[in-house]
């Protein structure tokens, strides 16, 4: 079954750096960005999660075109289970099966620090 993957953009699609900016970001994450790539093919659905404002979506989408990462979205619900949908139109948080972010901890390394 294909996964909804949402991938943040600052630091995981793009190399880490210091912020600069509206509109001005990184180079592409090569390793990542194939990743993205493979699992477009495989027919997962690819949306960016970022902080950024939406008023850079289409910056950040010409940065995808440019740099030929696929995604289905940005910051969307669009793709999320009609039964979750059916229970709000206004989710604060994106659906996904899968979250990937630079700035991620998995609950079980919380046991790994004690």
């Amino acid at each position: 079954m294909n996964k909804i993957i949402a991938v943040d953009f600052d630091g995981t699609i793009t190399k880490a750096g210091e912020y600069k900016g509206f509109g001005k970001y990184e180079d592409p994450n090569e390793h990542v960005v194939e990743w993205i790539r493979q699992k477009s093919f495989d027919g997962d659905i690819i949306v960016i999660w970022t902080c950024r404002q939406k008023r850079e979506y289409v910056d950040i989408r010409n940065y995808c075109i440019k740099w030929n990462i696929p995604v289905d979205g940005i910051n969307t619900n669009e793709f999320a289970p009609k039964e979750l949908l059916a229970l709000s139109d206004n989710f604060p948080k994106i659906f996904a099966d899968i979250y990937l972010d630079d700035r991620s901890m998995h609950p079980d390394e919380l046991l790994k620090e004690e």
